[in-house]
């Protein structure tokens, strides 16, 4: 973005001699007038629904989708933090997750119908994102906007992240654009973040210690199955009548 123009922030209108009537957009507004960053608001109007339909997915991806909780998230927030704060963080992401998943389906109990909905809602969502981006750099011409945040801070994890279970993944690849914007803002933005993880790093040790696991399990078999038969056979008398002779 040229020095020059200006960054279009999109907040809610103002009242009462207030910038905006919702704090977060008041905290912007503000930030970029100490910081004198040259902004120009635009009132909001998608973007709150956006939250709305994505937000949710991302959360029970995180947390409330057990495999993916169990193997990736909680493992990462483990080794990420120190003790005693990943488990205290990890803790209360996952409450803050059930809370808004209970807030928006409190008779509902089926974690698998809850994912389905939550997929698709957000399927839809993409899709709509996706015709609106079409062949443009951002979503409002060639410099990024506050809708362009708002997508990126909600898909970029759904797309990099290792979650063992995300369908969603594989339905954001089916847009070339999405992904493409995606991979835009990394190297605009974050072009001196390593791609891989500082944490986990031990999935070729893992999976190596999945394989002697295998080997021991079939060594066990094979040693039962062994006993299996020469206890059969001592019982028929196979073996003693030979050693007799």
């Amino acid at each position: 973005m040229n020095v020059h123009e200006k960054f279009q922030l999109y907040v809610y209108d103002g009242d009462y001699s207030l910038p905006s009537i919702e704090v977060e957009c008041i905290k912007s507004i503000l930030y970029a007038a100490v910081a004198n960053v040259p902004v120009q608001l635009k009132l909001l109007n998608t973007i709150k629904h956006l939250q709305s339909k994505l937000k949710p997915v991302v959360e029970f991806t995180y947390w409330l989708d057990q495999r993916n909780c169990d193997e990736f998230t909680n493992v990462w927030f483990m080794k990420a933090l120190p003790f005693p704060l990943n488990y205290i963080h990890s803790r209360k992401l996952r409450d803050r997750a059930w809370n808004l998943i209970e807030t928006m389906y409190p008779a509902e109990n089926n974690l698998d119908m809850i994912k389905e909905y939550l997929n698709r809602t957000a399927t839809e969502c993409l899709q709509v994102l996706s015709a609106r981006l079409g062949t443009s750099d951002y979503f409002f011409g060639s410099s990024p906007t506050s809708l362009d945040v708002v997508v990126y801070t909600y898909v970029a994890p759904l797309l990099k992240l290792p979650f063992p279970s995300n369908e969603l993944n594989s339905i954001i690849n089916m847009w070339p654009n999405m992904t493409n914007f995606i991979k835009r803002i990394d190297s605009t933005y974050f072009s001196n973040l390593p791609k891989q993880s500082k944490y986990l790093k031990e999935e070729t040790k893992t999976s190596t210690n999945d394989d002697d696991v295998s080997y021991v399990a079939i060594l066990i078999l094979t040693v039962s199955a062994t006993s299996l038969v020469l206890g059969f056979a001592f019982s028929r008398g196979i073996l003693a009548s030979k050693s007799l002779e």
